[in-house]
C-alpha cells in the first residue's frame, strides 16, 4: 500500500501505525475501590502542600476555553493516574491555557509542588 506523504499532522496522529509515530497506550483500568484506596493513601502521604498542574496548548487555531479543557480530559486523567491521585482532589489545582503559534502545535505540561509553611 502506498502511503501519501502530503497528509496533515492530524491525519498522521490518527494513524500512527502508518506513519511510525510513537503512541501512548491507555492505562490499565482499575476497579473503583482500588483507585479510591490509592487516592486516600496518596492524600495521607503528602502532608501539607498542593499540586498545581498547568496544561498549555500551542495551537494554530485557538479553541473555546471549554473545548480546550474537554480536549485535555484524557491527558488530565492519565496524569492523575500516574501520580496515584484523584483528578478531582482538593490537593490539585488544574490550570489551562492556549497560545497562538505559527510553529509546531503541541502541549506543555507543568507540575509544581507548593509546600505550605
Amino acid at each position: 500500500m502506498r502511503i501519501p506523504g502530503n497528509v496533515s499532522d492530524a491525519v498522521k496522529r490518527l494513524n500512527p501505525h502508518l506513519y511510525g509515530l510513537v503512541t501512548v497506550s491507555p492505562a490499565k483500568p482499575q476497579r473503583s475501590g482500588q483507585r479510591q484506596s490509592q487516592a486516600t493513601n496518596a492524600d495521607k502521604a503528602r502532608g501539607s502542600g498542593s499540586l498545581v498542574i498547568s496544561l498549555v496548548g500551542f495551537r494554530h487555531r485557538l479553541l473555546d476555553s471549554d473545548n480546550f479543557t474537554g480536549a485535555c480530559k484524557i491527558l488530565r486523567d492519565q496524569i492523575a493516574n500516574s501520580l496515584n491521585i484523584d483528578d478531582g482532589s482538593n490537593f490539585v489545582t488544574w490550570q489551562y491555557g492556549q497560545i497562538h503559534s505559527t510553529g509546531n502545535e503541541g502541549l506543555l505540561v507543568r507540575i509544581e509542588l507548593h509546600q505550605s509553611s
